[in-house]
């Protein structure tokens, strides 16, 4: 099923609340649940082959990443936004072991990469839906 536009802006709103209150690591967990949805819904939408249902998110955009390289129309996302995409997922898993432990310093800082992953996979998302 397909996410619509007022569950989207609910959870964009609900993150920039926690934001504003200081609820720095809530609302890094409700943006990463976000950007996974986005992204299983793009992947959905360019790869229906590829059962989503089973996938964690490396793998996912790994498949994401094999099939923009070798695709013959134009890729929703370029390799560059993919290999990001990879490289803050990484960072997320990262903070979540050390979730368990501690709190993390940088969590501003993923926060941003966050909105930015955000940004780029509702852009891709909506060109694959249009």
């Amino acid at each position: 099923m397909l996410m619509s536009k007022k569950k989207a802006n609910t959870i964009l709103e609900k993150i920039s609340e926690c934001k504003k209150k200081g609820f720095l690591i809530e609302a890094l967990v409700l943006s990463y649940h976000f950007n996974l949805e986005l992204l299983f819904q793009l992947s959905k939408k360019t790869l229906p082959e590829l059962g989503t249902e089973s996938k964690k998110p490396k793998p996912l955009v790994k498949e994401l990443l094999k099939h923009s390289s070798t695709g013959t129309k134009k890729p929703v996302l370029s390799k560059q936004s993919l290999k990001s995409i990879k490289v803050w997922l990484e960072d997320m898993e990262a903070v979540f072991k050390k979730l368990r432990s501690e709190i993390p310093q940088n969590s501003k800082a993923l926060l941003q990469a966050s909105e930015q992953v955000s940004a780029l996979l509702s852009i891709a998302t909506n060109k694959a839906l249009s």
